[in-house]
């Protein structure tokens, strides 16, 4: 468990084995705040010590196990993938072993499940973050028409070019690593434009290749 103001984590990887609680403030009525001061009143000193034993014989008793099982099997047969289900369920069995003291039914299980199915939408995966890193790298062509490597491709797209010839745009994405044919993007393995692309970046050791080939539709093309 780590605490902190600002999570810095960057690769998605590592943010998909790391689950962020976080504090938010919420507005109470004067009523609400003082059910909140009369409920902790009832915490006395020994009550992080009966927490831990709670949890000690839940761990040697089964009862976490049986909870981590039947959360882990709810969370795949929901769509989870074997990494969502091994973080979450292992934080939901500890929540529920701490504060029921009976298994936890399949329903229930269900339940939990589908409160975290959608937890992560929408957030990029390390391919997409790695094409998407190419794409916003700047090139220049006739040192005066300066554009994003992705709109340099979409430039090749149009039917009328405002700018550069389209030989001299293609010529010079190669010199980056890229060659566009047709509607077709192949982007070379190891060349000193692509190297200068992910310079500085967790890609700049050549795994560009390896991770860019996880994305729909990618496949290999040979060595470039």
């Amino acid at each position: 468990m780590f605490s902190g103001i600002i999570a810095n984590v960057r690769r998605e990887a590592d943010r998909s084995r790391i689950v962020f609680l976080e504090m938010h403030p919420r507005e109470r009525t004067e009523e609400q705040r003082r059910h909140i001061i009369t409920a902790l009143e009832k915490f006395g000193g020994d009550f992080g010590a009966s927490l831990l034993r709670k949890m000690f014989d839940a761990l040697y008793g089964g009862a976490f196990d049986r909870a981590l099982s039947a959360l882990r099997i709810a969370i795949r047969v929901s769509g989870g993938d074997e990494r969502k289900a091994d973080v979450f369920a292992h934080l939901l069995a500890a929540n529920h072993v701490l504060v029921c003291n009976r298994d936890i039914t399949t329903v229930e299980a269900q339940e939990q499940a589908a409160k975290i199915a959608s937890l992560d939408e929408g957030e990029s995966s390390d391919e997409e973050e790695c094409l998407s890193h190419l794409m916003g790298h700047r090139v220049n062509v006739e040192y005066g028409y300066l554009r994003t490597l992705g709109e340099w491709i979409g430039y090749l797209q149009e039917l009328v070019h405002t700018g550069p010839t389209e030989d001299r745009v293609l010529a010079e994405l190669e010199r980056h690593g890229v060659k566009v044919e047709g509607r077709s993007v192949k982007i070379a393995n190891s060349t000193t434009g692509i190297r200068t692309a992910y310079k500085g970046t967790r890609w700049s050791a050549g795994s560009h290749w390896r991770i860019i080939r996880r994305l729909p539709k990618a496949e290999p093309g040979g060595n470039a």
